[in-house]
């Protein structure tokens, strides 16, 4: 059993506590800046996903790994967009995290910025850093087709490319859902860009 006051075991307690100082002093002390819990997360996971700043760019400045993943294959960056860090989203874009990482679930940041209301700014920030307005998740779900209910986000996907006709799982693209869950706005939106429920064109 790995020991609980080895400096790589008091990293991961500080980052996902919040405690500064005593992930700085298990740092100096000679602890991976990567080092992982039974579940895979780094210290650098636990910061990203409590909202610890200071936290985040300080194991940044010690090396830590943007990409690595848990169990479940959330990045640092997925973690901070899901609890809409907007803060740390962009400290670690900074440093050159990459903006379509997916999970297991082939969720991406994207995702998280279109699902919840009210996260503009974390949606503009992805696609300036290079996000895919088309990404689509393991159901063949689309940023699109989770902001229909948000129409400021639904036209920055729109300005930035999303495309209307692409289709998940069940053949149905994002005019489809608007229809099923009787959006209105979305509906109106999605005509004037000549959405019909027979499109010719992309497929999943």
């Amino acid at each position: 059993m790995d020991d609980p006051l080895s400096p790589d075991n008091l990293l991961l307690v500080a980052a996902d506590a919040g405690d500064y100082d005593g992930a700085a002093a298990a740092l100096e002390a000679g602890a991976s800046p990567n080092s992982r819990s039974e579940y895979g997360e780094t210290p650098l996971l636990f910061a990203a996903d409590k909202g610890h700043s200071d936290i985040v760019r300080l194991l940044l400045e010690w090396g830590a790994d943007t990409e690595l993943k848990d169990v479940d294959g959330a990045t640092a960056l997925l973690n901070a967009a899901y609890k809409d860090h907007f803060d740390i989203a962009k400290l670690l874009l900074d440093w050159r995290a990459n903006p379509n990482a997916r999970n297991n679930r082939g969720s991406s940041a994207l995702e998280s910025a279109t699902l919840y209301e009210n996260r503009l700014p974390l949606l503009t920030l992805l696609l300036d850093r290079g996000a895919n307005p088309n990404s689509q998740n393991e159901e063949g779900i689309t940023p699109m087709m989770w902001a229909l209910g948000d129409s400021e986000a639904l036209a920055e996907l729109i300005n930035r490319g999303a495309d209307w006709r692409i289709r998940d799982r069940n053949g149905k693209h994002a005019f489809d859902w608007a229809i099923d869950n009787c959006e209105h706005e979305a509906i109106e939106i999605l005509k004037k860009l000549g959405a019909t429920l027979h499109p010719e064109g992309k497929k999943r």
